[in-house]
């Protein structure tokens, strides 16, 4: 019993370390709500102001990640926004500004699941 414990918890580690690399690629040709974001371990304030500008918003009613200063699209995604609660609906129409490509991902997750 005790071999049967270690040898799952040896596998479950494995899965949590094969996980954690396959999911930290370069950003990607995006489309659709297919996306990864190469992340940082860590970011502090002083950190954010040199990172990358990213606004959510909607177009053509699903929602679009636009870099800063620019018109087109830099990932979009086929989610709805009229799948989404009215007080986010209101805050994509005017756009959300996030900071630095980890803060990216982690909103699009929110956002796209």
């Amino acid at each position: 019993m005790k071999k049967l414990v270690l040898i799952t918890g040896i596998i479950l580690v494995t899965c949590t370390i094969i996980n954690a690399y396959a999911t930290t690629n370069d950003l990607p040709q995006a489309s659709n709500s297919q996306y990864e974001i190469n992340s940082t371990e860590s970011t502090t304030v002083t950190e954010i102001s040199e990172e990358e500008l990213f606004i959510i918003k909607q177009i053509n009613g699903k929602i679009a990640v636009f870099k800063e200063n620019s018109n087109e699209p830099y990932i979009t995604t086929d989610t709805f926004i009229s799948n989404l609660p009215e007080n986010d609906i209101n805050r994509l129409k005017n756009g959300i500004k996030i900071y630095g490509k980890d803060n990216l991902r982690k909103a699009l997750e929110d956002y796209c699941s």
